[in-house]
C-alpha cells in the first residue's frame, strides 16, 4: 500500500486563554518521552518544535508569566504530528533488520482565540477557517477549566456572563458538524478537592438553554442512535498540562507556585481518542448503508469492504464501538486514499490473508512482530485502545449522551 501515511486534522476551537496553545506545547513534551513503545511522534517542522518547546518551558517554570495568548495577526498556524512506528526483529542470518514504518500524521490548528468572539471583525481569516472546520476530522472545543470553575464557585454575574457566552460560542461554531467532537475541560488540576468529573458534567449540562451544550449533546444523541447521518462521537476529556505549580488564589485568580512539582493529566489522551473516535466514525460509514441516491459509489464500496471485513473471525467489524479488530481498516480506510471526505476505500481484498497474517503476527509478537505499515497500523492501534481503556476506567462517563427530561 505503500509508504503514504494517512492524514489526520483535528481543529481546537476556544475563547482567548483558554489554553489551546499551552496544551499543544504540553502535547509536544509528552510525546517525546515515548507515551506509546515503538512509536516516534514528532512535529514534522523543527521550527515549530522550537516554538512550542519555547511556551511550554515558560508555562511550566514557576518562575515566569504565562506565554501570551496567540494573537490574531499570526494567521492559522498547523502543527503537525507524525506518528511512526520503529521496529526491530532478528531475521534468519542472525542479523538485527530495523524499519521505520510512518502510519499518520495528526494535524492540529491553532488559531488566534479572537476568532471566537469576534470573528465579524477578521473576515479575511474567519473565512479560511470555516473552510479548514468543514475539511476536519475531529473537532475539539476548548472549555477554560478555571472560567468553569468561578462559574461552578458562583464567583459572580459577570463571571458567569463571561463563561456563559464564551461556551455559547464555541457550541454555536460546532453545531452542524458530523466529526466527532471532543470537549476539552483544560487547567483541571484547579478541580482537585472542589469538584468530581460527574459534577462538572453535569453542570455544563446544565447550562442555560441559551449556550445550546445540552441541546447540541442531545442532538446528536438522538442522531446517532436513530438518524439517518452518522456523526461521531461527543467526549468530555478532562486535561492539565502545568498541574502542581499552580492554585486558585483567594482573590480566584492562578497563581504560581515556585515549591510545587509539575503533574500533567491525561495530556495524550485527546490524541489517542482523536483517532479511536476518527476510525470509528469511519467504520460506521464503512459498515452501515446510506442513501444511495447520495453517494451509490461509495456505499457500494463500503459495504464490499465491511463484508470482506466481516468474514474474518480475526477481523470482526461493527457499526459501533472501537476495538483492536475496528483498527484493522485504518490501512484500507486511510492510508492512499486521495480524498477523506468521500469515503473512497481500496477493494475489500486488501483485508485478505495476508493483513489476517500480518495482525496475528502483531497480536502474538507485539513490535518485533511489525513488518510492513499494515502492521504497524495494527501494532498502534492496540497501544490507542489501551490508552483509551485506561482513561474510560478511571472516567467513565466521558463519552457524552444526553435524553432532555419527558415533560408531563
Amino acid at each position: 500500500m505503500g509508504e503514504e501515511q494517512a492524514a489526520l486534522n483535528v481543529i481546537a476551537l476556544g475563547a482567548p486563554g483558554a489554553g489551546k496553545t499551552t496544551y499543544l506545547a504540553a502535547l509536544h513534551h509528552e510525546v517525546k518521552s515515548d507515551p506509546f513503545p515503538g512509536v516516534s511522534v514528532s512535529l514534522a517542522q523543527s521550527a515549530q518544535a522550537a516554538e512550542l518547546d519555547r511556551v511550554y518551558r515558560q508555562a511550566a517554570d514557576p518562575s515566569q508569566g504565562w506565554p501570551a495568548a496567540t494573537r490574531t495577526g499570526e494567521g492559522l498556524r498547523e502543527f503537525a504530528f507524525r506518528l511512526v512506528v520503529e521496529a526491530s526483529r532478528v531475521n534468519w542470518r542472525n542479523q538485527i533488520v530495523s524499519a521505520r514504518h510512518p502510519v499518520m500524521s495528526l494535524t492540529y490548528l491553532d488559531y488566534a482565540g479572537e476568532f471566537i468572539p469576534d470573528a465579524d471583525l477578521y473576515e479575511e481569516e474567519a473565512a479560511e477557517f470555516d473552510e479548514r472546520l468543514g475539511a476536519a476530522h475531529a473537532l475539539l472545543g476548548i472549555i477554560d477549566g478555571h472560567q468553569l470553575l468561578k462559574y461552578m464557585l458562583r464567583c459572580g454575574p459577570e463571571e458567569e456572563e463571561r463563561f456563559l457566552a464564551n461556551l455559547a460560542r464555541v457550541v454555536g461554531r460546532l453545531k452542524g458538524a458530523a466529526q466527532p467532537v471532543h470537549f476539552l475541560v483544560t487547567k483541571w488540576d484547579l478541580f482537585d478537592g472542589r469538584f468530581t468529573f460527574a459534577q462538572v458534567r453535569d453542570a455544563l449540562l446544565a447550562t442555560p438553554a441559551e449556550t445550546g451544550f445540552a441541546v447540541f449533546v442531545a442532538k446528536r444523541t438522538a442522531r446517532r442512535r436513530f438518524g439517518r447521518t452518522l456523526l461521531g462521537r461527543v467526549r468530555l476529556i478532562p486535561v492539565s498540562g502545568y498541574g502542581g505549580i499552580a492554585f486558585l488564589g483567594e482573590d480566584m485568580t492562578v497563581q504560581r507556585d515556585p515549591d510545587g512539582r509539575l503533574d500533567q493529566q491525561n495530556v495524550i489522551v485527546p490524541l489517542a481518542a482523536a483517532v479511536a473516535d476518527i476510525v470509528d466514525h469511519f467504520v460506521q460509514k464503512a459498515t452501515v448503508p446510506r442513501d444511495a441516491a447520495e453517494i451509490e459509489a461509495d456505499r457500494q464500496a463500503a459495504v464490499e469492504f465491511g463484508r470482506a471485513a466481516q468474514s474474518a473471525s480475526e477481523l470482526k467489524v461493527g457499526p459501533t464501538g472501537v476495538h483492536i479488530n475496528v483498527f484493522a481498516m485504518i490501512t484500507a480506510a486511510l492510508v492512499g486514499v486521495p480524498r477523506l471526505g468521500r469515503l473512497l476505500i481500496v477493494p475489500g481484498k486488501a483485508l485478505g490473508r495476508s493483513a489476517r497474517r500480518q495482525y496475528r503476527r502483531v497480536r502474538a509478537r507485539r513490535l518485533a512482530g511489525v513488518r510492513t505499515v499494515e502492521g504497524a497500523a495494527f501494532y498502534l492501534a492496540d497501544l490507542i485502545e489501551a490508552e483509551m481503556e485506561s482513561f474510560d476506567i478511571r472516567f467513565p462517563d466521558s463519552m457524552l449522551t444526553y435524553e432532555p427530561p419527558r415533560r408531563g
